[in-house]
């Protein structure tokens, strides 16, 4: 049995596991685009390296153990012990797989070296007769490995966002506003039709219509929207807000009797006159209404992220490259979504399948800045300013301003973001 046929089977095994793997592309001919043709969790690989050798087979399991194979048939099994020996430094788990009566003589020698073995059959992987390898819990070049994986495994969309482009919270709950008002759900006609009528004369349809479904406050059926139950808690906490409020606070005349859902949207629009030229965050002006925003932001993994990064940060206050560097190199699929500019997405795979960026890099942080623009930038982070996961000290980054590193800083107060970012 050579060893493109213990690949083969190898794969397969694999596969059925529902581990994610890439097989060395430089080896074995047409055989790993073929299995990536055709097995589901399979790629090919030529980038990521352990010690500048490509291993056979590298991947992770379902629970996020990394894991690397040197391959045989039935020739060559001793270097191949030295090879996957070689692969431990940058993996959780390593493994010799080759023909199982070739391995049955060295099963030994690797095993006492921390291997696994895996024998293989013309009839498949013998199950039974696996044995896993001894977890490295020291390997040192680990990091780098679960970068190269995350990155190969990363969308690298466009349009990927799951901060649409809208500068205020608040304005999330607007289409509950309009849905409450109307009695029913609404189409996006509709949506504009009730806030074209509003006091306010609103005219952010779509960036709030997202922002609402990003923070799980509207869903869309077909063509309608319609409150979630998190929406309608929304709606009950702004009720409860706008009746606190003090008297002349929305600059009502006696001759005004506008309706409770009117009221709100002269608040969303008072808060948001206030934030703008008294440059007053929402945390200030409606603390309980931000709380619970925030809580909504922190249902979104790539924020969860954000604030987990703060959270062990040593001090309050990071320099904003460093911050996306540490982003960026944790889930480059994180930095996409919160950071990257519009038609940078190539630009910046580039940058993270550099042979190994560290966030002490500055001429990486630079390339960072460069392609996530700053329009990019205003819009997160003044959202998250907003309802308090960023405090005052955090440096505005204006839309158009050129990024420069050692120039924008995010300060957060610790007692906040330990309770919200220790775990994710």
């Amino acid at each position: 049995m050579n060893e493109p046929a213990v690949v083969r089977q190898l794969s397969e095994y694999l596969n059925e596991r529902d581990y994610t793997f890439f097989i060395d592309s430089g080896s074995y001919g047409d055989l790993p685009d073929e299995l990536a043709d055709e097995l589901g969790n399979c790629g090919t690989n030529t980038t990521i390296t352990i010690g500048r050798r490509v291993p056979d087979v590298i991947g992770f399991t379902p629970d996020e153990d990394i894991f690397a194979m040197e391959a045989k048939g039935d020739d060559n099994l001793r270097k191949g012990i030295g090879q996957a020996a070689h692969y431990r430094q940058g993996v959780h788990k390593s493994y010799l797989a080759a023909e199982v009566s070739a391995l049955d003589e060295f099963a030994d020698t690797a095993l006492s070296c921390g291997l696994g073995v895996i024998p293989a059959a013309e009839s498949g992987v013998r199950e039974a007769q696996v044995e896993e390898p001894v977890e490295n819990v020291g390997a040192t070049k680990l990091n780098r490995t679960r970068r190269a994986l995350t990155v190969k495994t990363s969308r690298f969309e466009p349009d990927s966002s799951p901060i649409p482009s809208t500068t205020r919270p608040e304005n999330a709950l607007l289409p509950v506003i309009a849905i409450e008002k109307e009695g029913r759900n609404l189409t996006e006609s509709e949506l504009e039709a009730v806030y074209r009528d509003s006091p306010q004369g609103l005219s952010t349809v779509g960036h709030s219509a997202t922002l609402a479904q990003t923070l799980r406050l509207v869903t869309k059926v077909r063509d309608e929207y319609q409150s979630t139950d998190v929406g309608k808690m929304a709606y009950l906490l702004l009720h409860g807000v706008v009746e606190t409020l003090p008297n002349g606070y929305l600059e009502l005349s006696s001759s005004q009797e506008d309706s409770i859902q009117e009221q709100m949207f002269r608040t969303i629009g008072k808060f948001k006159n206030e934030g703008q030229y008294q440059n007053r965050k929402l945390y200030t002006l409606s603390p309980e209404l931000a709380a619970f925003l925030r809580n909504q932001y922190m249902t979104i993994a790539d924020i969860r992220l954000l604030t987990h990064i703060l959270a062990f940060h040593d001090d309050t206050r990071i320099e904003l490259s460093r911050a996306m560097a540490l982003i960026a190199l944790e889930s480059p699929d994180a930095f996409l979504g919160l950071f990257c500019g519009s038609g940078k997405e190539d630009d910046f795979r580039s940058l993270v399948e550099d042979e190994n960026p560290t966030v002490d890099d500055r001429g990486f942080r630079e390339n960072l800045l460069r392609v996530a623009g700053s329009n990019s930038l205003y819009n997160f982070l003044y959202q998250i300013w907003n309802v308090g996961i960023l405090r005052d000290g955090t440096d505005a980054v204006h839309q158009n301003d050129d990024l420069v590193v050692d120039e924008y800083y995010l300060e957060w107060n610790r007692d906040s973001i330990s309770r919200l970012g220790a775990t994710i």
